[in-house]
């Protein structure tokens, strides 16, 4: 289960980060490769979305976390970061 959340989060980011337009090649890459598979990665995201969407509003805190990231203006800052620590 921890591996389902942490698959959600980081899908998470990737969609704040397509929503700004500042993904890169390198980060489409690393969402890729923590998986053998792109739709394992793409199932789990989706079996940690039905599984937490009938419980006690565990989707809705992950969701309200990722928002909050979206409209925090660092993201940027850390992605780049991030971009130079990983690649």
């Amino acid at each position: 289960m921890l591996q389902h959340i942490i698959i959600g989060i980081l899908l998470g980011f990737l969609g704040c980060q397509v929503k700004q337009k500042v993904i890169t090649l390198g980060q489409a890459i690393f969402i890729y490769s923590i998986s053998n598979n792109l739709f394992y990665v793409i199932n789990d995201f989706w079996s940690l979305y039905f599984f937490t969407k009938n419980s006690d509003g565990t989707w809705r805190r992950i969701k309200r976390i990722l928002l909050r990231e979206c409209e925090n203006n660092d993201v940027n800052n850390d992605i780049e970061k991030i971009n130079s620590i990983v690649f």
